[in-house]
């Protein structure tokens, strides 16, 4: 685990405030989607939970296993969760629908879905990961805000599988449980943890453009804004909607292929510059 100085640099007070306002928010979107779901479908809610804390369990392991996990897990973790469940789907709620009728008033249904999702979705999810970079002392090395950025993604994942589960188990003619199950299932084998992939790749980039060590401003602001637009643009054509079914395939393939090969191809070279820090002691 990478060393850590033991007089942290103090952050920001406008990062905080901005961090600690957004969490705020969000624990009102959190109530209304977990009591909503829950009025639905009791069951439906307490197995989201269940997949979830899963979902969680594995992508913890992950980077523990690969020895990328940042320190002080226990005071980032919930936040980044927190973050991306709450104030994340937020900026869904708040954007999305204007985003879907611009695009369908234009004549564009093709982008609607993509744009509606992968817009507001990924700048509320990158926001989130920049704070928590900015705000937690712990977190002070390039590699961290894959980790970060990560787990903010997965945030979003969960509550907006729980979402679907509570309405696909209402639909099931067999029972909720099957239904809710069928869903979590379906969405785990036909791209897993995807906003927690799209978001892991965005906080690469706004790693290093935080802590990178003798490099240009335009050297910064170009890799971060470079890896946020990598997955926007794996979010995006996973949500477009060609009419052609075959192209439709095609362009999840893309984006899978990059997406999770990006990802992959990440955490080993996190992993790599963890081992070089640790060796030279910096």
């Amino acid at each position: 685990m990478t060393r850590t100085s033991s007089k942290p640099v103090p952050k920001p007070v406008p990062f905080v405030i901005l961090l600690v306002l957004g969490l705020i928010a969000g624990t009102g979107v959190i109530a209304l989607n977990l009591v909503g779901n829950y009025k639905t479908s009791p069951v439906g809610l307490w197995i989201g939970l269940a997949f979830s804390a899963a979902y969680v369990a594995v992508l913890l392991l992950i980077f523990a296993i690969m020895g990328i996990l940042p320190p002080k897990p226990w005071v980032w973790l919930p936040i980044a969760l927190w973050w991306g469940a709450g104030a994340g789907m937020g900026f869904v709620m708040i954007a999305g629908d204007g985003v879907t009728n611009l695009f369908e008033q234009l004549g564009l249904p093709i982008f609607t879905v993509s744009l509606s999702g992968a817009w507001p979705e990924e700048i509320g999810k990158g926001l989130g990961t920049l704070l928590i970079l900015l705000c937690i002392p712990a977190l002070k090395r390039p590699w961290h805000g894959l980790a970060v950025g990560a787990f903010v993604g997965l945030g979003f994942v969960v509550i907006e599988n729980i979402g679907y589960g509570v309405s696909g188990g209402m639909l099931n003619p067999v029972s909720n449980v099957a239904g809710v199950s069928q869903i979590w299932l379906t969405r785990t084998i036909a791209g897993p943890m995807q906003h927690a992939i799209f978001t892991g790749i965005a906080g690469w980039g706004i790693g290093l453009g935080l802590f990178s060590r003798g490099k240009s401003t335009a050297w910064r602001w170009t890799v971060a804004l470079g890896f946020v637009l990598l997955g926007f643009f794996c979010h995006f054509l996973w949500n477009a909607s060609p009419s052609d079914p075959k192209v439709n395939y095609m362009t999840m393939g893309v984006a899978a292929l990059v997406g999770y090969g990006t990802f992959i191809f990440l955490l080993f070279r996190a992993r790599k510059l963890e081992k070089k820090s640790l060796h030279s002691g910096s």
